[in-house]
Order: structure tokens, then sequence, then C-alpha cells
């Protein structure tokens, strides 16, 4: 079996900040949570378009656990059950495809402790739906 050089190997890197400095450039306040085309399938948009709105309620992208998830999850009235929807594992896609898909990146990442992160290529992507600047008036 070939083996994969260390050339090949796609690395991503957890993002996991505590509130007193920034790991990433981009920030949750930068995007903008209608992710329209971002990650190719409506449901999955609306699932990281609740992410984004839990991390901007916490101003910085935090560790967290299902449990804090859920409960901001629930505070908003929204199914946690399908919190990582299309992010974390392969899921069914009935629109039109029917078929079994795999998530398009890592995304979200678990560490031993059992607390959640999201990684470089999460926001990365997210990033792509920047807020625009405000426009200074004339």
């Amino acid at each position: 079996m070939p083996r994969m050089g260390d050339d090949e190997i796609e690395l991503f890197r957890v993002i996991h900040e505590d509130g007193s400095k920034s790991e990433h450039p981009i920030r949750p306040d930068d995007i903008d949570p209608a992710l329209i085309g971002t990650f190719q399938k409506y449901e999955v948009e609306r699932v990281v378009e609740k992410l984004i709105l839990f991390f901007q309620s916490r101003g910085y992208w935090s560790r967290f656990t299902f449990d804090e998830l859920s409960r901001f999850y629930r505070d908003k009235g929204w199914n946690p059950v399908t919190a990582f929807y299309g992010l974390t594992t392969a899921y069914f896609d009935d629109g039109g495809m029917m078929n079994w898909r795999q998530p398009l990146d890592i995304f979200i990442a678990q560490g031993e402790n059992g607390m959640y992160c999201v990684t470089d290529r999460f926001i990365e992507r997210c990033g792509r739906s920047r807020k625009k600047p405000a426009t200074q008036a004339a």
C-alpha cells in the first residue's frame, strides 16, 4: 500500500481562545451568519449560522462542551440534536443527489477532555461570508 508523503498531508489548526488574545484574524463578529452558498447545502449552512451566532454571543472562538451549545440552542428554541449536522460525519443528501456525502473538511475537533473547538478551516470558510465594512457618511 503506498504511503502518503508528508507533503501530501493537509494539516488543520484547532482554534481555542480564552478571550484574552486572538488566535485567528477573522473574528466571530466579522462573519455574516447568512452564509449563502458557503457550505453548499442549505441545512448545513443553517447549522453553521447557529454556531456563528453562538461564537458571536461569546465574542471569541472558545472551546465549548456539547452541554453549553445545547443550552444556547434551547434558549433560542432550536433543536440541539442537529448542532453538528454535516460538519463532523457523513450525512444523507436527500435534496436531489440521494446519496451519502462526507463533510467538506475538518471543521470541528473534539479533544480528549470532551471539549469541542472549531478549526482554522471552519473559520476561513465562514470568512468567505464576511460582513461588508460600514460605509462612511459623506
